[in-house]
């Protein structure tokens, strides 16, 4: 989940850089898997129980299909004679980084598997900007949060510097996500999220030339940052419903999700909230104090019965993101 989602965008952390554009992210924890098994020598099998199974023989790539920024990574290091398995436990389309999460553990495993410099300490930074550039480089106009979530795990304040390359600055955690677990909630609206790659943000924002929102947006970020170290999650919850407030702005006012019953219910609680990644679907967060969110997941799961779609997902924030483990044998 974020809070000053859009500044890590090119065009947005270049243009907004004398405002310091900043995002906050929590990493859930549901966790991405990705298993790397031997195969038939000159082909790639890549399975996920959510999308299905596509085969290739290497160096012919489906990079058009659903599955085509695995086989882009694949690409990259030139490997075949792989079956390549992938296991979300959070829904495809759900707008909490599925997708980045995939690119960062398949990276990190065959960076193990063909033992180069960077499996020894699995530099983090690395794994980051390559993910980050073939999603950029496959379907434009990507950022780097995503990325840098499912890498590094844990409760971050992330700091874009963008000039003649792409860099980020990482601070210290900002609490422990054990802490903060009992102040957040997330739940699945039981809609996929819109499958444009472009938000609806990012659109109003090229046509507009518009950089007072990403400047609000960012300071939002910092505010609740701030009120996260304080363990004032009154504070949090303003923070991100002003974040949530000022992304607003920049949405199709049609767009039916701004008054969904999720959202809601938060506000009714007291809670900050807003829809994950683009919006227009998929997952929703709260943030408040945590007699107010136990109230709200009970709420919210009582929506998602009336629904009769959607789910709460079980407490957990995760304190970890990238890890390798080698099974020989």
């Amino acid at each position: 989940m974020d809070c000053g989602g859009s500044t890590d965008h090119r065009i947005t952390g270049l243009l907004a850089r004398h405002w310091q554009p900043a995002t906050l992210t929590i990493a859930l924890s549901a966790r991405t898997t990705v298993v790397l098994t031997s195969y038939e020598a000159g082909k790639i099998l890549v399975e996920s129980k959510d999308i299905g199974a596509e085969c290739c023989a290497f160096p012919t790539l489906p990079l058009e299909g659903p599955l085509g920024l695995i086989f882009a990574v694949v690409g990259y290091f030139g490997v075949h004679g792989l079956q390549i398995t992938v296991n979300a436990e959070a829904p495809v389309r759900s707008g909490l980084g599925g997708s980045a999460a995939v690119t960062v553990a398949l990276i990190g495993a065959l960076n193990e598997l063909l033992n180069l410099p960077e499996a020894s300490a699995q530099d983090l930074c690395q794994v980051v900007l390559l993910a980050h550039h073939l999603e950029d480089g496959l379907y434009d106009n990507t950022g780097l949060q995503d990325q840098a979530a499912a890498a590094y795990g844990g409760v971050h304040l992330w700091r874009w510097q963008y000039a003649d390359q792409l860099r980020f600055e990482i601070g210290p955690p900002v609490i422990d996500p054990a802490e903060l677990a009992s102040h957040v909630v997330v739940a699945y609206s039981g809609k996929p999220h819109a499958g444009q790659r472009r938000s609806s943000f990012q659109e109003t924002f090229r046509k507009t030339g518009n950089l007072e929102p990403l400047i609000r947006i960012s300071a939002s970020a910092r505010a609740m940052s701030d009120a996260l170290r304080d363990r004032d999650y009154k504070a949090a919850a303003r923070a991100l419903s002003a974040e949530a407030d000022t992304r607003s702005m920049f949405m199709d006012p049609t767009n039916p999700v701004r008054e969904d019953p999720l959202l809601s219910a938060a506000y009714d609680h007291g809670c900050g909230a807003r829809f994950a990644g683009h919006g227009g679907g998929g997952a929703v967060w709260a943030i408040g104090e945590a007699r107010e969110i136990d109230a709200l997941r009970s709420a919210w799961a009582r929506i998602s019965t009336q629904r009769g779609s959607g789910f709460v997902f079980p407490p957990g924030l995760s304190p970890e993101g990238l890890r390798v483990i080698r099974e020989d044998g």
